[in-house]
């Protein structure tokens, strides 16, 4: 014989599951916001940096380059290099384009937390009857 429960994560009173996604959603929209403009930020400082590179002239100018683009990417310029490659373009924005699609699967399942309440899963039991069993002696 089977029985099945509805198992539920909230009632009428309980709003635990909204309380938690709503801060889950808020939270995730703020971090999504703040890497699209570090995004955008990485954008700029690309063009910045290859406009340097592809006007720089002097020794000088080319360090001034390098240390930029150490300091905004964390990664080394060559002398003779007068643009960015395209892994160093890559180095420098997949990490903010990765983290903002990051932000957006979390805000998904913020909205799976917070929509939990009307979630109802059904459980299934099974009961087995044992019958008496006749000793022979």
């Amino acid at each position: 014989m089977d029985k099945l429960f509805l198992f539920r994560f909230a009632g009428k009173n309980v709003y635990l599951p909204k309380l938690l996604g709503s801060f889950i959603v808020f939270a995730s929209v703020l971090f999504f916001f703040q890497s699209s403009a570090l995004m955008f930020e990485s954008w700029e400082n690309i063009k910045q940096v290859n406009y340097c590179l592809h006007e720089a002239v002097s020794g000088a100018e080319i360090q001034q380059c390098q240390s930029m683009a150490k300091n905004a990417f964390g990664f080394f310029v060559r002398p003779n290099q007068s643009v960015l490659s395209n892994k160093q373009f890559a180095i420098a924005l997949i990490s903010p384009i990765a983290s903002m699609f990051s932000w957006i699967a979390v805000l998904i399942v913020g909205v799976m937390v917070y929509n939990l309440d009307k979630a109802v899963i059904p459980v299934k039991e099974s009961v087995l009857h044992k019958g008496k069993k006749k000793r022979t002696s």
